[in-house]
């Protein structure tokens, strides 16, 4: 099988819904299929993402089986078989370049054959929206196992050093705006403890 990756950034160093990309494509080429990643050398605010898609469009994509959208880059591209990848509900926006992106990755949503989740909430927000629900998958993201290994040694030290207690919950997320992210230090506790459980 070959398959075209679009994605505005391909770096193990990038955000969390992009650093995924990386293993992800290691396991696809580990299991025999044969993968080309498109992406932005750069990636300006305002002019990245129409330039990339445009760019998408002229390369000659015919010869892949399916094409792996990311965050809406393959938009203009024509074939019979794109998967769209969605990790948001579109419904939160925060400013007018958001709200112009959102309105594009519904289009992009909407012209692809199969959507990608990776979780339930994010599909239920997609069928309330009217998208078909046998139209979209739910994947979780996976965990490697070779970087995040159970230490429970580590574990007893972080919950002494901490003063933790019941249960803990610790998030990854990037802290910034769209998430609701604040720089303070009770907002990184209250994120990051979940002890009344």
């Amino acid at each position: 099988m070959r398959l075209a990756l679009l994605t505005y950034s391909y770096s193990a160093g990038g955000l969390g819904t992009i650093s995924h990309l990386v293993p992800l494509v290691r396991e696809l080429r580990r299991i025999g299929a044969e993968v080309d990643v498109f992406s932005c050398l750069i990636h300006p605010p305002i002019f990245g993402e129409p330039t990339f898609m445009l760019s998408c469009s002229l390369k000659k994509l015919d010869n892949y089986d399916v094409i792996h959208s990311h965050e809406s880059a393959g938009l203009f591209v024509r074939h019979n078989k794109i998967v769209e990848i969605y990790y948001h509900d579109s419904r939160f926006t925060h400013n007018f370049w958001d709200s112009c992106f959102n309105a594009i990755e519904r289009r992009a949503l909407e012209k692809s054959n199969h959507i990608v989740t990776p979780s339930f909430l994010t599909k239920k927000c997609l069928t309330q929206q009217g998208f078909l629900g046998k139209k979209i998958t739910v994947i979780h993201h996976g965990v490697d196992h070779n970087v995040f290994k159970p230490n429970r040694k580590a574990r007893t030290l972080l919950r002494k050093k901490y003063g933790l207690k019941g249960f803990v919950a610790i998030t990854v997320g990037s802290m910034i705006k769209r998430k609701s992210a604040r720089n303070s230090k009770a907002y990184v506790a209250s994120s990051f403890t979940l002890s009344s459980w």
